[in-house]
């Protein structure tokens, strides 16, 4: 059971259910898929089969760490002759970067050598990485989300799912703007914004752009979009006699019709007039003091043009495991990079003749090091992964 809980075959079962749970968010835009029990269930199997992995392996690694020269007496019947004296073995060792440990008894001089000795832990601490980032995935499924819209100098409470992970907080939008570039085409969207939860104010005159979120205090503010709204004056009855700020190309009721407003250019708008029915029964260009008659009893006067931005805000406490598991990981990999761990073992008997096995999983390395080591034969791949 230990064996295929930790085997290849049941990491590639759970990563291809995983792609295709991801596959299918992609495909059908569900974002939620994430957040799932499914998707939970899948991270802990992963988890569990990538730990028992791993932890299989941490005891050759403390076997490799608590090797000493030692402990290879009795196994110098498998080592191969070498054309080497002593002399020229530990001048070759020194060559290629070998670091070596002795010990000398009746029989001879046991040495082992040691070269590359961190890329030895490369795939352990890729291991965990890997590990953390799963811990990571599994709490982002926790994780909650909302949406404000505001405009500038507007101020408003956090989210309710927000509010029960932080407690009372509210966001106040000191400024909104629309960055272009030079060709006159629409850069990014920048909003600043104050932040406090309870009395305290966390965060002032800090800003969220698109790609470049607001991070604190395990809360993420994303800039998701900005909507174009109308200030406007109404007149008619006293039930709805005043000013609003109306969001585009949202129809509402006014008087005995239907009104929509729709942007058309940075100084007009469109305005359209529907009836009981739905029929279209009037479109203006609505532009700053324009008023239009909606009905006998409404009209609809057009004050100023107003830009409200789209928050996402969304707590989560995965985020700084996740990067601190890409970080490990990183790391991990980077190690592969100084080269691959050799050792070698070596024997030099009373009358000075060298013999010695070299262990590295590269056979080119392992070709390579023979011919500098003096080895004449080479040895079988099956009796070089023994020890």
């Amino acid at each position: 059971m230990l064996k295929f809980i930790s085997s290849v075959r049941l990491a590639v079962i759970i990563i291809a259910a995983l792609t295709g749970l991801a596959v299918a968010a992609t495909v059908y835009d569900l974002p939620e898929m994430y957040q799932s029990w499914p998707f939970r269930i899948l991270s802990a199997a992963f988890f569990v089969n990538l730990l028992t992995c791993s932890v299989q392996l941490w005891p050759k690694l403390a076997r490799t760490l608590r090797r000493k020269p030692e402990s290879l007496i009795g196994s110098e019947q498998y080592f191969q002759d070498s054309t080497l004296d002593q002399t020229g073995l530990f001048q070759a060792l020194k060559e290629l970067r070998y670091k070596t440990q002795s010990y000398e008894n009746e029989d001879g001089l046991y040495i082992l050598a040691r070269q590359n000795m961190p890329a030895a832990f490369a795939s352990h601490i890729l291991h965990i990485g890997l590990l953390i980032i799963i811990v990571g995935a599994f709490l982002s499924s926790f994780a909650v989300t909302g949406q404000l819209m505001l405009t500038p100098g507007e101020s408003q409470p956090l989210p309710s799912a927000i509010e029960e992970r932080v407690g009372e907080g509210v966001i106040s939008v000191t400024d909104f703007k629309t960055d272009y570039d030079d060709s006159g085409a629409v850069e990014n969207w920048i909003t600043t914004f104050d932040l406090s939860l309870g009395d305290e104010k966390i965060a002032e005159n800090v800003t969220t752009s698109v790609n470049h979120p607001y991070k604190e205090h395990g809360l993420s503010i994303y800039q998701m979009a900005y909507r174009n709204m109308y200030v406007v004056h109404i007149e008619g009855d006293e039930s709805v006699t005043g000013d609003y700020a109306i969001p585009e190309s949202q129809r509402f009721m006014l008087g005995e019709n239907t009104v929509d407003i729709e942007p058309m250019t940075d100084d007009v708008a469109l305005l359209y007039i529907f009836d009981e029915n739905n029929n279209q029964i009037g479109s203006h260009a609505f532009r700053t003091g324009t008023t239009i008659n909606i009905d006998d009893n409404t009209t609809i006067e057009y004050i100023q043009p107003l830009s409200a931005t789209v928050l996402e805000i969304k707590y989560s406490r995965a985020i700084p495991v996740i990067f601190a598991g890409f970080i490990v990981a990183s790391i991990g990999s980077l190690l592969t990079l100084l080269g691959r761990y050799s050792e070698v073992h070596a024997f030099v008997s009373k009358d000075g003749r060298v013999s010695l096995r070299l262990i590295n999983k590269s056979a080119y390395i392992r070709r390579k090091q023979r011919k500098k080591l003096g080895v004449l034969d080479q040895q079988q791949e099956d009796e070089e992964k023994k020890c």
